[in-house]
């Protein structure tokens, strides 16, 4: 038997709204649908991994703001599907000698 779902990640500032790209002002945010099954002899309740990766070009993000990816899952999120991060200041310029 085999399961369809809809994931979704987005990228928020640290309020909570959309993060825009800054050519078009659309969100910044990718949406998939993928399909598992268990396979003959897998054990119901096993965990499985699905790898992938989502370019999204360049984004003009602050040094020193924090933002939030938010993952969904057929249409449902938890907190703990959240990942906080920070962009760290770039280094003073090194002047050459």
């Amino acid at each position: 038997m085999a399961y369809e779902h809809e994931l979704k990640l987005e990228l928020l500032d640290i309020d909570g709204e959309p993060f825009p790209h800054a050519e078009d002002g659309d969100p910044v945010q990718f949406a998939a649908e993928f399909e598992v099954g268990r396979r003959p002899g897998v054990k119901p309740g096993m965990t499985f991994v699905m790898p992938f990766a989502q370019p999204f070009g360049a984004l003009d993000l602050a040094p020193g703001a924090q933002y939030l990816v938010r993952l969904s899952l057929d249409g449902a999120s938890h907190d703990e599907w959240r990942a906080k991060f920070r962009i760290r200041n770039a280094p003073p310029a090194q002047l050459a000698a």
